[in-house]
């Protein structure tokens, strides 16, 4: 960009770890974004709190120190997977190695997140939410409105980064962009108090939850996240309502569940929160707009993971944003690479976790995959790849894979 040119006005909505990492990814270019958040810091957010080891490679890439983060939470240093008839298939816990992962409470998490990135912001607006947003001439008008005192604020922006979470308005007006029931996760969590829980994290495939799980997630030695995933039209199907008690009835008649938890009491009350999957068809870039995160529907529909796609995708869309302003063309026909991208470094891992999802509906199936599991090497270190990682969903056309599938060998 010249010298003389002035710089867009950019305004991120949403401050969790998508936009947090798009404001500090935009600040190592010199562009200091406008930040807005609904909430106050430290707020909770559901999730299970597991952090994997990649996202602090990203997190260093961003100037973060990852150590101070790593401080907030509870290495991990295996994975433990148990099936509809409590089979069990456990990955690494030594700890003579280091963690693979952290269990980080989000409320710290990004709490940390968002102080970094404040410091790089241009002007942050907590406890302003988006309630509407309107595209005029080659600006974005942005309606906040307070949440507690209904003050109202109007932002006008060149370039808009939506990362306003997983029900997302500005996906909505401006992509068009809806998440129905078959593209939907529902994720219940309560903290337990107790132990003391192993440094591994545990994944429950109960027979009601399927092709959903619970899980287990120490964030210390005395305390763990715990909580339930499920599809959406799984539970209007079996006309669970509400929510909790499929999550009681979980928590204490899962064999699995009650011995892990059985010096442990539940802490405090439920919450809940949906998960769009990253299986939802369409564009994530407009004019001078680019949607990143939960925002984006970027979460993993086979493991409901969603905190690497989102430091990521704020990341590449901040890098996009900044090469198409030192060329001074932000429409669409620009931003369209960011399409390209995430289609070509998201797209491959979501397929293959809708691919898990779909084996995973079937009880009989679920249970032949965990019987397999635990008598082949092989097929569990598949399953755990493709559980956190890209792997193509055409792999079991192999005939290799078959003939070790079937012969062990």
């Amino acid at each position: 960009m010249s010298a003389n040119r002035e710089k867009p006005t950019i305004v991120v909505v949403g401050a969790g770890p998508a936009g947090s990492a798009a404001v500090l990814q935009l600040a190592q270019s010199g562009y200091h974004a406008l930040l807005v958040e609904k909430a106050e810091f430290p707020r909770k957010k559901v999730c299970g709190d597991g952090i994997p080891g990649k996202v602090f490679v990203l997190l260093s890439r961003l100037g973060l120190n990852t150590e101070e983060i790593k401080a907030l939470g509870f290495p991990i240093y295996g994975m433990a997977l148990s099936g509809p008839q409590d089979q069990r298939v456990v990955f690494g816990g030594a700890k003579g190695k280091a963690a693979k992962s952290f269990c980080i409470p989000r409320t710290q998490f990004d709490h940390y997140l968002f102080r970094k990135a404040s410091e790089q912001a241009k002007d942050v607006f907590t406890s302003f939410k988006a309630v509407d947003v309107q595209r005029s001439g080659n600006k974005w008008r942005v309606v906040l409105r307070h949440t507690r005192n209904g003050q109202e604020k109007r932002l006008h922006a060149d370039i808009l980064i939506a990362a306003d979470g997983a029900t997302s308005l500005l996906r909505r007006q401006v992509l068009n962009l809806k998440v129905d029931k078959l593209h939907r996760f529902w994720g219940l969590r309560q903290y337990f108090t107790g132990g003391p829980f192993r440094n591994e994290v545990n994944i429950i495939y109960d027979k009601r939850l399927l092709p959903g799980y619970a899980w287990v997630f120490p964030v210390s030695e005395h305390r763990a996240n715990v909580g339930i995933m499920v599809e959406q039209r799984s539970v209007q199907q079996k006309k669970e309502k509400p929510l909790q008690t499929l999550f009681d009835r979980i928590i204490y008649d899962n064999r699995r569940l009650r011995r892990i938890l059985k010096n442990a009491v539940p802490e405090d009350h439920y919450s809940g929160a949906p998960l769009p999957l990253g299986t939802v068809v369409g564009k994530r870039a407009s004019d001078g707009f680019l949607a990143i995160g939960d925002a984006a529907s970027f979460v993993n529909p086979a493991t409901g993971g969603g905190v690497y796609a989102a430091v990521l995708s704020g990341m590449s869309a901040a890098t996009i944003i900044v090469r198409a302003v030192e060329q001074g063309d932000w429409s669409v026909r620009a931003l369209a690479y960011y399409d390209t991208w995430w289609q070509k470094q998201l797209l491959p891992g979501f397929k293959t976790g809708e691919y898990l999802r779909r084996l995973l509906r079937s009880q009989g199936k679920t249970n032949f995959l965990f019987n397999r599991m635990q008598k082949q090497g092989l097929t569990a270190a598949l399953f755990v790849r493709a559980y956190g990682q890209t792997v193509s969903p055409y792999f079991w056309l192999h005939p290799d894979f078959w003939r070790m599938f079937f012969t062990g060998k």
